[in-house]
């Protein structure tokens, strides 16, 4: 099966395809969201603050300052047509509710269609 994209298009064979920068922040975890990490080993979690955290997660757009860094390290990406398809954004929700034994709710609504860059 080919790859699936953000919006669950499929990708065109051949095709490269930036789905946005990832970053991911550890904070401490409030109520009942989800964990960053399981309660056992507890003594590896823990110390390293995981089991009572959880992740923040963002996808930006940052297309014209990561790409034109891919294709330097990159020379297969330099006679590439690359588009753009951001993934869609991070829904907490959805990992807060399978964490507490809740149902999953359906994913989170596409983010950007393809557009060339």
């Amino acid at each position: 099966m080919p790859p699936r994209s953000a919006d669950d298009s499929l990708v065109p064979p051949q095709s490269v395809v930036y789905l946005g920068r990832i970053s991911a922040h550890l904070r401490d975890r409030k109520d009942t969201e989800f964990r960053a990490g399981s309660l056992i080993p507890l003594i590896d979690q823990a110390a390293l603050g995981i089991s009572n955290a959880t992740f923040d997660v963002a996808v930006s757009d940052q297309s014209s300052v990561d790409l034109p860094r891919f294709k330097q390290e990159f020379a297969a990406l330099r006679t590439q047509a690359i588009q753009t398809q951001l993934l869609p954004a991070y829904d907490r929700g959805v990992f807060d509710r399978a964490f507490s034994g809740g149902a999953a709710a359906s994913a989170a609504q596409p983010g950007a269609g393809v557009k060339p860059n």
